[in-house]
């Protein structure tokens, strides 16, 4: 198969979706189509500026519908980057390909001792707390170093008899995660953190059960640490000065 045909074939796909995404009809301009679908559609927003460029490729390489007078050949670099974002957006990857799911949580009455331990052996910077089966909060290593300070007299702190719920409940409400379904896509989970990040605020970790419900169990986590692996998987490679 030609270069050009691979290259239609992906730019038809992709056009397919976008009116889907933009809910328009098949007389709207692609360009226009995109612009609709990127305000809601978080994949269409990453790679806006890209599929824009494309549009311009399309309207090089081809006269007409496809057939009719193909003015150009792509290189393979250009095809291969075009039918690897008409699968990213029809097939975007999930957030369980990326979350953690060697979790370990804790109890709200479990002793203070028992997280400091995690934290330490673990490297984890924030811990799912739960009461029973019932999602009771993040704790995270910030909130403890702030209850340290404050309970720190005369140069000594003790931890015993402190638990994990006298940290939180001191700490108050700090509501900087999520939990999401097992069929979010990556897209959105980065769009999350992109939020929260134009918002001044962090968002500390994505939390994954089956329906999104907090109460369900526990499937994974999801960090900030993660996004890099995220981004090298999104991320297109094409550049229209390549």
């Amino acid at each position: 198969m030609l270069n050009s045909d691979r290259f239609l074939d992906a730019f038809n796909t992709i056009e397919r979706y976008m009116r889907r995404s933009a809910g328009v009809g098949p007389a709207e301009p692609f360009v226009s189509s995109v612009h609709r679908a990127s305000k809601t559609d978080a994949k269409v927003r990453h790679y806006r500026e890209t599929l824009l460029e494309f549009a311009q490729l399309r309207n090089a390489i081809v006269h007409g519908p496809r057939g009719e007078r193909v003015l150009a050949e792509p290189n393979d670099h250009v095809v291969t980057e075009i039918e690897r974002l008409a699968t990213l957006l029809t097939a975007p990857p999930k957030v369980t390909e990326f979350m953690n799911t060697n979790v370990v949580t804790i109890q709200a009455g479990d002793p203070l001792s028992r997280a400091m331990q995690v934290f330490r052996d673990q490297s984890f910077s924030q811990i799912p707390v739960y009461e029973g089966k019932r999602f009771f909060g993040l704790l995270t290593t910030t909130a403890v170093v702030r209850w340290l300070g404050k309970q720190l007299q005369d140069g000594h702190v003790t931890l015993d008899p402190a638990t994990v719920q006298d940290v939180l409940q001191a700490a108050g409400e700090e509501k900087r995660y999520l939990f999401v379904s097992q069929g979010v896509t990556a897209f959105d989970v980065a769009a999350a953190f992109d939020k929260f990040l134009r918002r001044g605020e962090r968002l500390r970790a994505v939390l994954v059960t089956a329906g999104g419900d907090p109460n369900q169990p526990l499937l994974g986590i999801f960090t900030v640490w993660d996004l890099q692996a995220v981004y090298r998987t999104l991320e297109s490679g094409y550049s229209a000065q390549d």
